[in-house]
């Protein structure tokens, strides 16, 4: 209901927010959706702040519930609280553990889908201190597989190298970008997510 609410914007805020009082007690499988609903929906700046204080709770669950979750799961919980402009430093170090000890088995779809936007909403949030997510990034080697706004959206999330320790990875990219000729301007939209993009 949360996903196809988000999807056709056809709630408004407080109908929504009556959504999110049972995700104390929330499955895996009914935390990842309204997680991305909730970012979702946050592209209308008037759904902000009536739904803000749901998210304490939908985190708080989503970090519980991480061993089990998806890499499609994992991008997604990632991602509202990115578009909600919603920092919450406890989920955000799980998340990081989970993509390091994870990544290497996903399958290519979910390196080239769900890595970026993990990466992404990580860069959103200017959550410095995640170079981890990077080297594993690199190590996948996937740059030529991801799509175009996979490829601008690691690319953006360059901030995350604060101490420039993947200067090669981060060419590499720009070397990509160049071979399929988009531009700077494209990198910096991709901070807008891709149905922006």
């Amino acid at each position: 209901m949360c996903w196809a609410a988000a999807r056709i914007h056809g709630c408004n805020s407080s109908q929504l927010a009556a959504l999110w009082q049972p995700l104390a007690f929330a499955t895996r499988q009914t935390v990842e959706c309204p997680k991305w609903a909730r970012g979702q929906l946050s592209l209308d700046p008037s759904n902000k702040q009536d739904l803000r204080e749901a998210l304490p709770v939908v985190v708080e669950r989503a970090r519980l519930v991480l061993p089990q979750t998806t890499p499609q799961a994992l991008a997604n919980c990632c991602w509202g609280p990115a578009f909600s402009d919603y920092c919450d430093d406890v989920f955000l170090e799980a998340a990081a553990k989970k993509v390091a000890t994870d990544a290497a088995g996903w399958k290519p779809a979910g390196c080239r889908l769900d890595l970026p936007s993990v990466l992404w909403a990580f860069a959103r949030l200017s959550a410095t201190g995640y170079s981890d997510m990077l080297h594993v990034a690199e190590r996948l080697s996937m740059i030529d597989r991801l799509g175009d706004w996979g490829l601008c959206a690691v690319a953006w999330s360059k901030q995350l190298d604060a101490s420039g320790n993947f200067l090669a990875f981060r060419r590499s990219l720009e070397l990509e970008i160049e071979c399929r000729q988009l531009s700077e301007e494209d990198v910096q939209r991709s901070s807008m997510g891709p149905e922006k993009w």
